[in-house]
């Protein structure tokens, strides 16, 4: 799980350089639900978004 989270803050930390918005959390059933991942293993990582929030590229 330390590497899901590393790679989590990792994307979260390019998106918030980049200025992109970060993705609003939804509920894992609705992932669950999506034929692109069938078959998929899932666990829940949590992760504090506020210190990517509002970063920006200088």
């Amino acid at each position: 799980m330390a590497m899901a989270r590393e790679a989590i803050e990792g994307h979260l930390e390019i998106l918030a350089e980049d200025g992109s918005p970060i993705p609003i959390a939804q509920k894992v059933t609705v992932h669950a639900q999506n034929p692109d991942f069938e078959g998929c293993t899932w666990a829940l990582v949590d992760i504090d978004v506020t210190k990517y929030m509002g970063k920006r590229k200088s």
